[in-house]
């Protein structure tokens, strides 16, 4: 019995660790646009998008910045927030940002049809399964961040992972095809 109860006080402990660590930085900057206000813009739907698939070599030129960018440079400094760290951002407060609640259900959808769509393709083959394996992953991490992260992490590195991947599998096929003829 005292086993169990040890079991679950650490399963307990090490969940509330899990929540309280990595989840509390997206909930408290939602709690703080709703509490301090902010003016939806669709325009940082915009921005994350050129932002996600944009080379950051180019950004710099374009004065383009994320939704979390924005709120650690612009939001926090205006509404007079101290500390630089555990802060990050929530997919759900780019929602916000965007359009209120409505933008909330708009970056949602957008956030689930990428991922049900890589869901689908999984089946296909592998190079699909494993782009939705890494897919999923990043759409687990990002909720503390932003659609910009969400895009680029997705299509940027996984994408051109799986590119990469699948044109050296398709040269050592060839080389193999080559070798054997020989």
């Amino acid at each position: 019995m005292v086993s169990i109860v040890n079991f679950l006080l650490l399963a307990y402990s090490l969940l509330v660790l899990l929540l309280s660590n990595e989840f509390i930085s997206a909930s408290r900057n939602f709690y703080s646009l709703l509490l301090y206000g902010v003016e939806h813009n669709i325009y940082f739907l915009f921005n994350d998008i050129i932002r996600a698939f944009t080379p950051s070599i180019l950004l710099p030129s374009l004065d383009i910045q994320s939704t979390g960018s924005w709120f650690n440079k612009i939001y926090r400094v205006e509404n007079d927030f101290y500390g630089t760290s555990g802060w990050g951002f929530s997919i759900i407060g780019t929602g916000y940002l965007v359009g209120g609640w409505w933008g909330i259900i708009l970056i949602t959808s957008i956030y689930s049809f990428v991922l049900s769509i890589l869901y689908n393709m999984r089946i296909k083959s592998v190079y699909w399964y494993v782009f939705y394996l890494l897919a999923f992953t990043t759409a687990i991490y990002v909720i503390r961040g932003d659609m910009a992260n969400f895009l680029s992490q997705v299509f940027k590195i996984g994408g051109l992972s799986i590119l990469i991947l699948y044109i050296a599998h398709q040269f050592l096929k060839k080389g193999k095809n080559n070798y054997a003829r020989s």
